[in-house]
């Protein structure tokens, strides 16, 4: 394995115990802690986080399995205000 490859998959792992631990906060703590997970990631890990955990969603299952321990889901108008501020934040970070 050439050290570009050792590189990627190090920083791979680094990424995939990163998410690990946002999971956990995700189902245990409050949303300020599961934030404080992120806060220090630069908009490129970020999208690299978000590549890697998409990567260990097992999609075979059914969504009603991947989030049964999610009790409480936003109403509908809460979550289309958040996809929009994500979408708006997106296009400050990329310029367009």
């Amino acid at each position: 394995m050439d050290r570009d490859a050792m590189d990627r998959d190090a920083y791979a792992e680094r990424l995939a115990g990163i998410g690990l631990d946002l999971a956990v906060r995700i189902r245990d703590e409050s949303p300020d802690d599961a934030a404080r997970v992120l806060d220090g990631l630069t908009h490129r890990q970020l999208r690299d986080l978000a590549v890697v955990l998409a990567a260990h969603v097992p999609v075979d299952l059914p969504r009603s399995v991947l989030t049964g321990w999610w009790t409480h889901p936003p109403d509908r108008a809460a979550a289309a205000a958040a996809a929009e501020w994500i979408a708006s934040e997106y296009q400050r970070v990329e310029g367009t």
